[in-house]
């Protein structure tokens, strides 16, 4: 999350609506229409999320922008937050975990080129599934990939929705999917441009799970 104050008037402001309320004030969420920038406001402090609708905002305005495409509306607004942090039986709080969860949620994602939860008709139904409902699980092979059992295991063990058995930071950088990745070193920027430049040429717009 990256903090910053803006000097503006509140014209430079659409208001998309209220994200809650309690003893400390009122929350809602905005966009800064010149930089498009999504913000959560309280009285007269700004808070300024570059990722707040979804993990991969930047990925997707890189990839789209480049394919001249707007982006679909069917890939935002995505919620990646932890159960223990919306569910008011837990008044104990929450920690760095949470954004394990967070981390468990993209990695999911991006492996299955698609949203882990199915599709909600409103904010109540997102909410009751992500605090009621089972957690995702990445399975070894999903939409016709086939994941290696370290990493399946790696996403599944950031989505594990009891907290106090998710573990921290410290812990996952032992993880045996993360030695591997440290000893093998892969250029994701050429490979995206090599998967953008192909489908440019062939005259797509689009991704499917079948792209090599």
């Amino acid at each position: 999350m990256l903090l910053q104050i803006y000097d503006f008037t509140s014209d430079d402001l659409q208001d998309l609506g209220e994200i809650g309320r309690g003893a400390f004030g009122t929350v809602n969420k905005m966009v800064h229409r010149r930089s498009n920038t999504v913000m959560a406001v309280k009285g007269d402090c700004w808070i300024c999320m570059e990722v707040m609708d979804t993990s991969l905002d930047k990925f997707y305005k890189f990839i789209y922008e480049k394919l001249q495409q707007r982006i679909p509306e069917s890939i935002l607004g995505k919620i990646t937050v932890a159960p223990e942090r919306i569910d008011p039986q837990r008044a104990r709080g929450y920690d760095v975990r949470s954004d394990v969860w967070s981390l468990g949620i993209t990695l999911m994602e991006v492996a299955t080129g698609h949203f882990p939860y199915p599709k909600w008709n409103s904010v109540f139904e997102q909410l009751y599934q992500v605090v009621q409902g089972d957690p995702p699980r990445l399975s070894p092979n999903e939409n016709g990939n086939s994941f290696t059992m370290e990493f399946v295991n790696f996403v599944n063990t950031c989505l594990i929705k009891d907290e106090t058995q998710r573990p921290k930071y410290n812990k996952l950088l032992e993880h045996p999917f993360i030695k591997y990745s440290d000893e093998n070193s892969v250029d994701v920027a050429f490979y995206v441009s090599d998967i953008l430049d192909r489908m440019s040429n062939n005259g797509r717009t689009m991704f499917t799970m079948n792209d090599p």
